[in-house]
């Protein structure tokens, strides 16, 4: 069996992750070098907003941080946006070196400047990627075929092994060895069978996989935390959670207990090795926002959420508060056999959603005169493209 260090997290959703991912990188990193993983890749959807953060962090921790995202992938923007059409799939990128980084900000920066859809469903916009743009910015990017809601994984699922085996090739044709399967388990059945069948494209054309962790908060016993934080995120309680508590930050012991061949878990290492430090002098990291501001929970909106939260839904949070203050663990009450223990009475629920919660950004809102400095590696165009310049200008 590989050692604690023969594992590297390769998708993980920070803060950055809005209104979706509630690990900040502080914490992150000093349960990375806790576990005695060597490093961790950050893959917030549509954003790079914890880079900073995780540049400091690493730097204390001696953690090596790998810079990815986690895009929202169409097959052509335009038409897509034209159609208003909402689906969209899911795409790993990852930066290899200090000129995939270059690339990474650039996909990000011509995604909300070329392509952004604003969907009046879920009252929010993102930045799409597309082949178009994904070819453009190729060069020094390592790719993975992302959780179950990636193109392959999911054409598969459904039965469209034609267009899942057309993605295959563009993938393979536009990154070769540094395209890899991504596989994770997390108890759920649509997600089991769309890997199982994802494993076996990959034997056929003998292409490398990777096991992955689908981790948005950092420890099991935040679970509910984080269901708060994405059933109210669009301003009323909506009903959306995960599937059940498994999507933490798992140490190397836990992953391999997930059964996957050892290649798998070898494999992240491989992408990790592959990553060379990026250089990325301090003036060049963090400036103020031209094009929007980082919206954050405050204490009071954290209450008022919780109060939403426990109003609209009764029939999840009060049979949980009782059965939690009883000594019946999160995973017990939702059918599961594994304990985390008590956790908190109601009192403390209101004081542990404030304090893991608190300050966490849930969106890019419009600039104002105090836009908050922030990361200019933010997905903002104008501000961004002038860094690539300067960047390139200064290398």
């Amino acid at each position: 069996m590989p050692g604690k260090a023969d594992f590297v997290h390769i998708h993980t959703h920070t803060e950055g992750s809005f209104s979706d991912g509630i690990i900040k990188p502080d914490p992150l990193f000093k349960k990375v070098s806790n576990t005695g993983q060597k490093a961790v890749c950050l893959t917030d959807h549509d954003s790079l907003y914890s880079i900073p953060a995780a540049i400091k962090a690493a730097a204390v921790t001696g953690v090596k941080a790998i810079f990815g995202s986690e895009f929202y992938f169409v097959e052509d923007a335009a038409e897509s946006i034209a159609r208003g059409d909402n689906t969209r799939y899911h795409l790993i990128v990852i930066a290899k070196n200090s000129d995939g980084l270059k690339n990474l900000v650039r996909m990000h920066n011509d995604s909300h400047e070329f392509n952004y859809y604003f969907s009046k469903r879920a009252n929010l916009g993102r930045g799409l990627l597309d082949i178009k743009l994904l070819d453009k910015y190729k060069d020094n990017i390592i790719i993975t075929s992302a959780c179950y809601y990636g193109i392959i994984p999911y054409m598969l699922y459904i039965g469209k092994d034609n267009t899942a085996g057309k993605y295959f090739d563009i993938y393979q044709q536009m990154f070769g060895d540094d395209f890899y399967l991504e596989v994770a388990r997390h108890n759920v059945p649509e997600e089991d069978r769309a890997f199982s069948l994802l494993v076996e494209l990959g034997k056929k054309y003998n292409k490398k996989v990777i096991a992955a962790q689908d981790a948005h908060y950092l420890d099991k016993e935040d679970a509910l935390v984080h269901e708060l934080l994405i059933s109210t995120r669009f301003g009323s309680f909506s009903g959306f959670r995960f599937p059940n508590s498994g999507f933490y930050l798992k140490t190397s012991e836990e992953m391999f207990s997930l059964g996957f061949p050892d290649e798998y878990y070898l494999n992240t290492c491989e992408i990790s090795e592959k990553v060379s430090s990026y250089e990325m002098p301090s003036d060049r990291i963090s400036g103020k926002v031209i094009q929007g501001r980082a919206e954050r929970l405050s204490e009071a909106d954290v209450l008022k959420r919780a109060d939403m939260f426990k109003k609209m839904s009764p029939h999840i949070l009060s049979r949980v508060l009782h059965l939690l203050k009883s000594g019946l663990s999160l995973d017990r009450i939702r059918g599961e056999d594994k304990k985390i223990g008590k956790y908190f009475s109601e009192h403390e629920y209101y004081a542990e959603f404030a304090e893991k919660l608190k300050d966490i950004p849930i969106d890019m809102g419009k600039a104002s005169d105090d836009s908050e400095s922030v990361s200019v590696l933010e997905p903002f165009s104008r501000y961004g493209r002038d860094l690539v310049s300067q960047w390139e200008k200064r290398s």
